[in-house]
C-alpha cells in the first residue's frame, strides 16, 4: 500500500507514526481541512520539524487526500521593503 510506505519513510518511530495515521483517518470531508505539527524524518535522516495541511478532495466520483507539508524549523526572515 503506497501510504503505508510513505508514512513509514517519513515516521520511522512507530508511536509517532500511528498518530499521523490516526490524524488522517480524522480529516474532514466537507472541504474543510485539518492542521497539526509534527516532526519527519528527512532522505538524509535529519529530522524536521513541519506543519501538516490537510483536506480531502473529490475527483471523478474518488477521493484523494491532499496534504501541504511547511517546514518550520527555521522562522521566516522579515523582507524589507523600500518606503517611499
Amino acid at each position: 500500500h503506497k501510504n503505508k510506505l510513505f508514512l513509514d519513510k517519513l515516521y520511522p518511530d512507530v508511536e509517532l507514526r500511528s498518530e499521523v495515521a490516526k490524524h488522517i483517518d480524522q480529516i474532514p470531508e466537507n472541504h474543510d481541512y485539518t492542521n497539526i505539527k509534527t516532526v519527519i524524518k528527512t532522505k538524509s535522516g535529519e529530522d524536521k520539524p513541519m506543519l501538516v495541511s490537510s483536506t480531502i478532495i473529490g475527483y471523478k466520483q474518488k477521493k484523494y487526500y491532499l496534504t501541504a507539508y511547511r517546514d518550520v524549523s527555521e522562522k521566516p526572515a522579515v523582507e524589507k521593503g523600500n518606503w517611499c
